[in-house]
Parts: structure tokens; sequence; C-alpha cells
């Protein structure tokens, strides 16, 4: 006997709700999903208070020192990484530091080059040596990525008197010393920028 049309349309309408129901929990795991990708790529930092970095270059630096400095560098020198490379911008034009948060970026996110799902503050101190290494074998402008990251740890690490020995370097002929009274003048107010600075 044949199903009445009603009882036909009761279950294509039924039918049609669950596609409906299934498209949107497809759309809402593919969402999620992506969420979820671009928190693993682009979130998760701690807080820091580093001067004209963000948060997750501070991140970028510390990681970076881990797969640079020497096997037993001092102790808590990833926490002050940032906070040296900072200072150092503020001398910097405006232009020069925009370079160089460019260059912070590309090291963090260029691992997706190499179809790693970890950006390079998610990998292990071997993983991101092997990382920057490879950079700097394939020449051009990865080298130029290497070198420049580089630099800007070394000048941060050795800054410290601390780090010298290593280096077995005694550190300048002319030991510091307080200088007189007229050169204090000529000294700038903490706090103080230098002409034509723009934050």
């Amino acid at each position: 006997m044949a199903e009445q049309p009603a009882s036909v349309q009761s279950r294509l309408t039924d039918a049609l709700a669950r596609i409906q129901r299934s498209r949107w929990t497809r759309r809402g795991l593919l969402l999620a999903g992506a969420g979820a990708a671009a928190w693993w790529r682009f979130g998760g930092y701690p807080d820091t208070a580093a001067r004209n970095l963000a948060d997750w270059e501070v991140e970028v630096l510390a990681a970076a020192g881990r797969a640079l400095l020497p096997p037993a560098p001092l102790e808590g020198f990833a926490d002050t990484l940032g906070d040296r490379v900072g200072r150092y911008l503020t001398t910097m034009p405006s232009a020069l530091r925009l370079e160089v948060h460019a260059l912070l970026l590309a090291v963090e996110q260029g691992t997706v080059v190499g179809l790693s799902p970890f950006r390079f503050t998610r990998l292990e101190a071997d993983q991101a040596r092997r990382f920057l290494e490879g950079l700097e074998a394939r020449g051009g402008y990865p080298r130029l990525i290497y070198r420049s990251l580089r630099d800007l740890v070394y000048l941060a690490y050795y800054q410290q008197d601390a780090a010298w020995p290593a280096l077995d370097y005694a550190g300048p002929l002319v030991p510091p010393g307080v200088r007189g009274d007229a050169y204090i003048s000529l000294r700038a107010p903490d706090g103080a920028v230098p002409p034509g600075y723009k934050a």
C-alpha cells in the first residue's frame, strides 16, 4: 500500500533537517579546528613587560637564545634577552625597528615553510637549532634572517660581563670608572629618547 503524500513530505522534511544540522555541525567543527590551529600558531604567549617588543617577540628571542648560545649559558639568560634587545631598539629609527619586528615574525612563523605544525617558539632547542641552520644553509634572504637574529641574540647576551670569560675576553683595556662632573652634566635624563624618535 502506497504511503500517503503527507507522510512522504514529513519524511523529506526530517531528512532535509538532518542534512542541515549535519552541515552546521561540519561548519562548527571546521571553525573550531581553524580557531584551535590559529591559537596554536599565534596564541598562548606569556605576558612580558619588555620595552618596544610584543610578548611573542620576547619569546622568539628567548627560543633563539636557547638554540644559539653556548651549552651552559648564564642562568636566567632567556629572561633578559627581550629586555636588552628592547632597550637597544630604542636607539633605532622607526623604519629599522619595523624591520626587526618583521624579522622576528619571519622566524616565528617561518617553520610553516618546512610544513611544521609548530611555530618556532614551540620547537625544542635542538629542533630550533636545526631550523636556524637550515635558514643559513639556504643562502640569500633566509641566511640574512638567520644572521640578523643571531646578531641580535649575541649582542644582548654578550653585553653581560659575566658572559665574557667564555670568549676568553678580559674586558675593556680601560676599566669603567665614574665620570667627572663635566660629563655628568651631559648625561640625558632618565627616560629620555633620541631626537626624532617615534614610539
